[in-house]
């Protein structure tokens, strides 16, 4: 369905071309995009940045599982965080499907997926 906010006339500097139409180029020519992220990202690589000015963001990497999906799958990549049995209430996760009553969705150790 079509938006139904206006386009973004954002045009940075003045009078140069509005962003609603920028984007219609790339989505329209998907070469030129990659083409100009290409240069862009690789001025960004070459200017840096001062080490002063960053800050470490909060850990949300400590503990988590992202499994690779299996090979050729349409399945997308589930990720969660590995905790001890018993570390905090439990808790199941249901369905209101008929043709999957009584199963649960989980992950399969012995096959790396996660199934029912």
């Amino acid at each position: 369905s079509e938006p139904l906010c206006e386009k973004q006339m954002l045009a940075e500097p003045a009078g140069s071309t509005p962003l609603y139409q920028i984007m219609e180029e790339y989505a329209h020519d998907q070469t030129q995009w990659i083409d100009d992220f290409t240069l862009a990202f690789e001025k960004m690589m070459r200017n840096g940045y001062p080490t002063s000015g960053l800050t470490n963001g909060p850990d949300i990497h400590t503990n988590l599982e992202c499994p690779m999906p299996p090979l050729r799958s349409m399945a997308s990549a589930i990720c969660y965080i590995r905790d001890p049995v018993g570390n905090g209430p439990a808790f199941m996760i249901g369905n209101k499907m008929w043709e999957l009553a009584g199963q649960v969705y989980q992950y399969n150790t012995t096959n790396g997926n996660f199934d029912f």
